[in-house]
């Protein structure tokens, strides 16, 4: 069973601007999000800790109450020339794009089949047993995407996938 925190709100995700590889910390409302996380999660008993490298997701877990194991293969999608903008800002053949996802290749930046390869990568790696990830938006959609569901996850929110003890493999909806 994996945990995927999204991490608290930053001052980019707050006004709808793309937030990538942009190291930013957490704004007053994403460290009051993670507290809130930390409560709600606490007791999950987790044998793996797992956190994105980027500060927005390590400060989300300290402020859980977590010391996380850091994987480069949980940072956010690499925006490139994309990064900080807004949706109404960008042309309409980008926003076709984004809105197909798996075709999209971020100018500048890396496609999404790129992304995909690389967050697949660590989510087969998983060892049986209970996991907490602490990572962002496009990650998680990643891999719900990779077990027949989609949806965008609210900072501060919590989605669990797989199997509980992983018995039928961490692709196995949960």
């Amino acid at each position: 069973m994996v945990d995927f925190v999204r991490h608290g709100a930053t001052e980019w995700s707050s006004s709808g601007r793309y937030t990538g590889r942009t190291d930013l910390v957490l704004s007053p409302i994403g460290r009051c999000e993670a507290a809130a996380v930390g409560e709600q999660i606490r007791c999950g008993d987790y044998d793996v800790v797992w956190s994105s490298p980027l500060l927005r997701s390590v400060e989300t877990a300290a402020l859980a109450g977590f010391d996380p194991r850091i994987d480069e293969r949980l940072a956010e999608f690499d925006f490139g020339d994309l990064e900080g903008r807004r949706w109404e800002e960008l042309s309409v053949d980008v926003q076709g794009s984004l809105v197909d996802f798996d075709s999209f290749v971020a100018p500048g930046g890396e496609s999404v089949v790129e992304f995909k390869t690389r967050v697949l990568s660590w989510w087969d790696d998983l060892e049986p047993g209970r996991h907490v990830a602490f990572c962002h938006g496009g990650v998680i959609r990643v891999v719900q995407r990779h077990l027949g569901a989609d949806g965008l996850v609210a900072t501060g929110s919590v989605v669990s996938l797989g199997a509980p003890d992983n018995s039928a493999g961490p692709g196995v909806p949960g």
